[in-house]
């Protein structure tokens, strides 16, 4: 509740005063609010990092950590939110155990509200996260989290934006996909450890292109 009112207390400050994000940017509380909003809105110049972090998830139904099969080449880095140089890679068979995830979103998405739906009103624009519950969008507007049933079409992969309002059933339009990475916490049995990234690559919801066994408990 106090994470919620402070990220609020961040984004007025912000639209206030876009010069404040140099002196907020730096507060752990303060970071997911004040990320998101700057990739939406450009109210802070430069390079910013990730917009949106969850630490601890395993994101999707059925998730499990614990003993993983790679079949597919993954490099593994020393720290989340490495690029290069890896640490050292994976290979098809190896077995390795899965401690935790952060789920990292690296670029928000968009949805501009085209007819009052629930508790958004038209003309809202929406900053989307991730898929959440059944059928259900974790969004944010003015400081705050909701859980929302999906109102819009989902953009498919370089789909173009919808620039034009949408028609029914649709109340809304998505003109900017997230685009997420899920990090993952591994160790091997020769004691080696380090950070996996798993991109995203769902129109909806989660689907990782590195084919791990064990990952899915419903599989």
């Amino acid at each position: 509740m106090l994470e919620g009112a402070v990220r609020g207390a961040a984004l007025k400050a912000m639209i206030s005063n876009p010069a404040a994000c140099h002196t907020l940017r730096h507060s752990r509380l303060l970071v997911a609010a004040v990320w998101a909003f700057a990739s939406a809105n450009d109210a802070c110049a430069g390079p910013l990092p990730p917009s949106y972090v969850e630490t601890g998830v395993c994101p999707f139904e059925c998730c499990q950590f614990g003993q993983w099969v790679i079949r597919s080449p993954i490099p593994v880095y020393a720290r989340r939110g490495e690029t290069r140089p890896a640490k050292f890679k994976l290979s098809p068979g190896d077995t390795v155990r899965a401690e935790t995830g952060d789920l990292v979103i690296d670029r928000v998405g968009r949805v501009v509200v085209d007819e009052t739906v629930g508790e958004f009103s038209r003309g809202d624009t929406l900053i989307a996260l991730h898929c959440g519950r059944e059928e259900g969008f974790l969004v944010w507007k003015d400081g705050d989290f909701h859980y929302t049933d999906i109102f819009w079409p989902m953009l498919e992969t370089g789909e173009a934006p919808n620039t034009q309002p949408s028609a029914k059933p649709y109340a809304g339009r998505m003109i900017e996909r997230p685009r997420m990475t899920w990090w993952v916490r591994i160790s091997t049995a020769g004691g080696m450890t380090g950070w996996i990234p798993l991109r995203n690559t769902a129109t909806y919801c989660y689907e990782f292109g590195d084919k791990i066994d064990g990952m899915d408990a419903c599989k």
